[in-house]
């Protein structure tokens, strides 16, 4: 048994805080939701919006060293699939 961190560690800037909630999980059960956690970090960091959060700073370095993993190339070639051009609008709705 080992515990799973809720929100996982890798969502968070250290140091991390003592009362993280934890629940009991397998190693099977722990890790098989770690692509699914590198997945939101990785989405959350790169939305405009984050840019200036003091945590998606201090994370930039590890997040960007994940997706360069040779496990992560089908991943990285979805997201550049997946990208198109569009308009990014200002907190006053204006491009």
């Amino acid at each position: 048994m080992t515990v799973d961190h809720i929100p996982p560690k890798l969502w968070l800037a250290r140091p991390y805080p003592d009362n993280l909630l934890t629940v009991p999980a397998c190693c099977r059960c722990n890790s098989s939701f770690q692509t699914d956690d590198e997945y939101v970090r990785f989405i959350v960091s790169t939305d405009l919006r984050s840019a200036g959060s003091p945590t998606v700073q201090a994370k930039m370095e590890s997040i960007l060293r994940s997706i360069r993993r040779p496990q992560a190339e089908h991943f990285a070639r979805y997201l550049r699939e997946q990208m198109t051009d569009s308009t990014i609008l200002g907190p006053d709705g204006m491009p």
